[in-house]
């Protein structure tokens, strides 16, 4: 019973007074009931729309809200979003697990609100506590912890959209009446003026005999005496007329802004056409002048010297000169710099940049990178040295390769299969019916940077001849790319932020692209009836694969990279070699140059470049030339390490046997020569090989 009690208290409270009173829902489920028994009023304060405001600092809430009687409501329209406060307003409602009657009073034309906390009565007879403030329950609500944005809305039963219609027209309504009442009060006013005229024009003619008439009525000194109907009749006659004026002169200013904005629209137009004439007219002088002194698409210019340019340019609106009437600001993105000039003057502002539409300078030079197959570290420095100092981010650059990828790689496979197909056929015209169809092809793997990289692509190559083309043409190619992966520090997981196409080591990869290439190729070679001979590295394990492929009949091992291998042991020794063998030549050479008499021939230079090698780097440096060996002249100096000092002779033999491999010249051609190295010069040159 007492459960049942409780669930139906408001419509308890709604049956003591139904005529003023009514319950409705909150959008929590919880029930409130307002009450209008003690009449709702209208205060002068509603007439300026002022609403609470309680973001200010706590000490100047109460005198930063004086005369406010609204509430914002800002999930709606503009003109419906003020919920006015007024006298009379009772409710009974519940939060935090209290009763609360509140109640909005009125004293010296301000609001004052009441509130009542009667605990859990239900009846609301038991007071707990209560309180008067200023600031709509706001105090109220902060004692309890009933504190947010929407809680004083909601206890106040706002939501209603009935309850806010109701306040809204009254207020309405009251406003309207004031304004009739303001409008008489003017109208009275003007009489009044109207009067003292009236007045001034009878002392004036007051020595003459006229008749005193005035826009064909005759004015008399107590004026004319009409009854209250006819009063009212003239006032409402009065203010038609002012309306009509006042619509007609509307209607005239309307009229005359269309006409001003045709008139400029007619002279915008003739100014457009000029403009387009002229644009034009600049166009096809600069397209003849770029032909026919090739000047190309781009040229380089300074940025001083651009902003400059910019900035001597006149005003596209008034035409003014002066650089100090107006202010311009720059926005630099990797190459493109953006500019916008204001005129302080006619308040107009003109966008310039350096780059045309559809023309983006961080993608080309990052294209440009690509197809000249030149890093990005050594692309920023031969910029920076020609003066290109600000350039597009590491990211950018790298976003703009990424786009390109995709077209580049699917136009490579598509100009591999057109050239496949012509290859075939050349082969096929070629070939004697007694003979097997053999495609002749190469596969090879390149890494972007090295070995282990996360990218890699493979390509199969032609090894026969082809008419037309002095290169071995490219008839398979595929790329691969391990997933990349961040860790901020050991504890963290790491994360993905590139997905890749494959996941394995650099053996696995090359093994993995020979394998899609063959898969790309087959189903032509099976149309064709052709066979593979394929040539493959030397330390790729892939013999068992391809035996298990039909199309391929024979395997040859390329073992160049074997061969790389022979001289490992003599990698340490690399600069020594090449600093006296560079030293060997330019000191040969330039003795020959001057017609020394002790400058040697190709015979003793070749002699020197070995021989004397081994016994320098043997810490004796009888054989040496002063001007190659500093030792030579100066035994305080130590030979710098590795030396051959405690080599085997063995070793020191086959150590001969890899530098005098190493500097074979071709038949015919010297290490020093005075022959012309190019066409276009007439006199011998030195030349170093």
């Amino acid at each position: 019973m007492p459960s049942n009690i409780s669930h139906t208290w408001y419509t308890t409270l709604v049956a003591q007074d139904p005529n003023n009173r009514h319950a409705i829902q909150r959008s929590n489920g919880c029930w409130s009931v307002i009450d209008y028994s003690a009449g709702l009023r209208v205060l002068d304060l509603h007439n300026e729309a002022k609403a609470f405001d309680f973001n200010t600092n706590n000490i100047y809430n109460e005198e930063y809200n004086h005369n406010s009687g609204y509430i914002l409501s800002r999930n709606q329209e503009e003109e419906r979003a003020l919920i006015p406060l007024l006298p009379g307003y009772v409710v009974f409602t519940a939060a935090g697990k209290k009763r609360f009657k509140l109640s909005i009073l009125e004293r010296n034309n301000q609001l004052l609100f009441l509130w009542e906390e009667f605990g859990l009565d239900t009846s609301y007879t038991n007071k707990k506590a209560q309180g008067v403030e200023r600031l709509a329950f706001h105090c109220m609500l902060k004692e309890y912890g009933l504190e947010s944005n929407n809680t004083i809305r909601s206890l106040l039963g706002l939501y209603d959209s009935q309850t806010i219609n109701r306040l809204q027209k009254l207020v309405h309504d009251k406003k309207f009446a004031m304004q009739c009442k303001k409008k008489e009060e003017t109208l009275r006013r003007s009489l009044k003026r109207g009067q003292k005229e009236i007045n001034t024009f009878l002392c004036e003619e007051e020595g003459n005999n006229s008749q005193n008439i005035r826009f064909g009525i005759q004015i008399e000194s107590n004026g004319k005496v009409l009854s209250p109907k006819d009063t009212q009749v003239l006032m409402l006659k009065n203010l038609e007329y002012k309306q009509e004026i006042y619509s007609q002169n509307k209607t005239i200013k309307k009229l005359k802004n269309k006409i001003t904005s045709i008139n400029n629209d007619a002279e915008n137009t003739i100014e457009t056409n000029i403009t387009t004439l002229n644009d034009a007219e600049i166009r096809k002088s600069v397209e003849k002048e770029m032909e026919e002194r090739q000047l190309g698409s781009v040229i380089f210019m300074s940025t001083s010297q651009y902003l400059s340019i910019l900035l001597s340019l006149p005003c596209p609106n008034c035409l003014d000169l002066i650089a100090s009437n107006r202010t311009f600001y720059t926005r630099v993105s990797g190459f493109n710099i953006y500019c916008v000039i204001t005129c302080l003057l006619c308040k107009t502002s003109t966008q310039y940049s350096n780059e045309d539409s559809g023309m983006k300078y961080s993608q080309v030079v990052a294209g440009a990178a690509l197809a000249g197959e030149v890093n990005r570290n050594s692309f920023q420095t031969a910029l920076a040295t020609i003066g290109v100092t600000n350039q597009c981010c590491k990211k950018s650059y790298f976003n703009c390769q990424a786009r390109m990828y995709k077209p580049i790689i699917d136009s490579a496979k598509s100009s591999c299969e057109a050239i496949l197909y012509e290859i075939l056929d050349h082969l096929e015209s070629a070939h004697l019916p007694s003979q097997e169809k053999v495609l002749p092809i190469g596969f090879d793997c390149s890494w972007s940077h090295s070995r282990n990289a996360h990218q890699a692509s493979g390509e199969f190559l032609y090894l026969g001849d082809l008419p037309g083309y002095n290169y071995q043409p490219v008839i398979g190619f595929h790329t691969i790319e391990n997933p990349r992966t961040i860790r901020k520090s050991e504890n963290d997981s790491s994360k993905i932020v590139y997905k890749g196409n494959f996941d394995g080591t650099s053996r696995q990869m090359e093994h993995a692209i020979l394998l899609v290439l063959l898969n790309d190729i087959m189903p032509i070679l099976e149309k064709t009836d052709f066979t593979l001979h394929i040539c493959v590295d030397g330390d790729l394990e892939t013999n068992r694969t391809l035996a298990c492929i039909p199309a391929v009949s024979r395997i040859f091992a390329d073992l160049k990279h074997i061969i790389k291998k022979q001289h490992s042991r003599w990698h340490p020794f690399e600069q020594h070699i090449m600093r006296y063998f560079n030293s060997c030549i330019f000191s040969a050479g330039l003795k020959n140059k001057l017609n020394q008499d002790d400058a040697p021939t190709e015979v003793e230079t070749r002699y020197i470049q070995v021989e004397g090698l081994i016994r320098h780097l043997l810490d004796d440096h009888s054989m040496c030339w002063s001007d190659v060996c500093w030792i030579k002249d100066n035994p305080e100096l130590q030979l710098q390490s590795p030396t051959l000092k405690n080599y085997t002779q063995a070793d020191i033999e086959n150590f001969r046997n890899v530098i005098t491999t190493i500097f074979r010249v071709p038949f015919g051609q010297g290490l020093v020569t005075t022959l012309p190295s190019s066409p276009k010069k007439s006199g011998p040159e030195l030349g170093f090989l």
